[in-house]
């Protein structure tokens, strides 16, 4: 049986599509045979280079938020919301922009160097009964159909989707160049978590030119600033800088949604001021972080004052969230009650809203209630705990059993100490 021969009629929002399933990890037989036939590519039930064109489920929720974010998008571009699907794959994500966004006029390029995965896309667009006016499809490498959308202001993008297998970074200079300089918004997965989150040491500091820390409670949140850091610094190099609106990290990608600013003095101040590095001392367990121009001559724990202190970065230090933009798609979820994952989609959604603001990494509450040698409190009672204690608290997006807050770790362990019985 061959790859096509598998293809499944598969609904996710409004959209019908035909694709390859991707199944679940590790499905087989009883006796160790392969479930009904699988090939080796299959097996692993994660993406890989070998496999057909292929649909995701797990992937759902990111699609989601991709959907609402163009659709609280709407209206700050000037002219048409032109759409960049640059790794289409079956077409799936730029269906549902066409069928789901809420905005008259969207179009949207298909770009895919795989002429398989271009033939996949153009039958699901016919299946979705979509006019030929709001689509085109190209047979392209990424890069090469994104600088030639970069040279002229008008031919840019409003929207540019990269989703690629592993790292971004490659593609990630093509597409700031290729968005429009004011409004333009800059969608990235990045898959290669072995490699951002440092299980391949040598290749983070390789490809992300930065190092990474895995033995952290905040692991996910360092590997989604390592990811915006590197895209920062290639937005530094044309004069420009980004603005994070959304940011998580979870199963087996970061996904960061974020707007093009063009501006010399922000991409100035950002440098200075939204780039460094996260500490960690190995004697209080504290964290906190330090600008680019100051990581040299930082030695000492500023909690305890011991000298053990690991880095990491360079990464971005400034805000992965923005609470408008994040509570914006959160308030418009409520009209898309048809979304499979919808619950969960809001969900990720009203915590994003809520932990933005606050200082880069978090504290673990089983962590920090397991050095103490007590049971942890509910997350909702150390947060008021420490609201009453003078400081913001919120629940980690990222992290679900952590609290985002400016409290040092002694705050933290200090109200969770006193909310335990006597």
């Amino acid at each position: 049986m061959t790859p096509d021969d598998k293809l499944q009629l598969v609904t996710e929002g409004k959209a019908r599509f035909r694709a390859f399933l991707l199944p679940g990890k590790g499905e087989s037989e009883p006796g160790g045979e392969r479930k009904g036939g699988l090939e080796r590519w299959e097996e692993r039930g994660v993406p890989t280079r070998s496999m057909p064109v292929f649909y995701n489920p797990a992937m759902v929720v990111n699609r989601n938020i991709s959907v609402l974010a163009v659709n609280a998008w709407k209206g700050k571009p000037i002219g048409r919301m032109d759409v960049c699907d640059a790794m289409c794959g079956a077409g799936i994500r730029g269906i549902r922009y066409l069928l789901e966004s809420g905005i008259d006029g969207v179009h949207v390029d298909f770009v895919d160097l795989n002429p398989a995965a271009i033939r996949s896309c153009r039958e699901n667009i016919e299946l979705n009964q979509i006019p030929s006016s709001a689509y085109e499809t190209h047979v392209q490498d990424a890069n090469a159909f994104l600088f030639s959308r970069a040279v002229h202001e008008e031919s840019r993008f409003a929207v540019v989707d990269l989703d690629p297998f592993g790292n971004p970074l490659p593609y990630v200079d093509a597409a700031l160049k290729a968005l429009r300089r004011e409004h333009g918004l800059l969608h990235v997965n990045a898959t290669d978590l072995a490699v951002i989150t440092g299980v391949h040491r040598q290749a983070t500091l390789r490809k992300y030119q930065a190092t990474p820390m895995r033995d952290v409670p905040h692991h996910a949140e360092i590997s989604a600033r390592i990811v915006i850091g590197a895209i920062f610094r290639k937005a530094i190099e044309q004069d420009i800088t980004i603005k994070p609106l959304f940011t998580i990290a979870r199963h087996h990608f970061v996904k960061v949604i974020m707007e093009r600013v063009s501006s010399i003095e922000r991409a100035n101040a950002d440098r200075q001021h939204s780039m460094g590095h996260l500490m960690q001392c190995r004697s209080c367990k504290d964290h906190f972080a330090i600008g680019i121009d100051d990581f040299l001559g930082a030695k000492e724990c500023p909690a305890c004052g011991s000298s053990r202190v690991d880095a990491a970065g360079p990464l971005w230090t400034g805000d992965l969230q923005d609470g408008g933009f994040c509570s914006a798609m959160a308030g418009n979820a409520k009209d898309f009650r048809y979304m499979a994952g919808k619950q969960e989609t809001a969900k990720v959604l009203g915590l994003a809203a809520g932990a933005a603001g606050f200082p880069p990494g978090s504290h673990d509450v089983h962590e920090v209630a397991e050095s103490l040698g007590v049971s942890p409190p509910s997350m909702d009672e150390l947060i008021e705990g420490l609201r009453l204690a003078g400081f913001k608290a919120a629940r980690d997006v990222i992290n679900p059993t952590a609290v985002k807050t400016g409290a040092s770790r002694t705050d933290v362990a200090r109200v969770i100490r006193d909310s335990r019985p006597a």
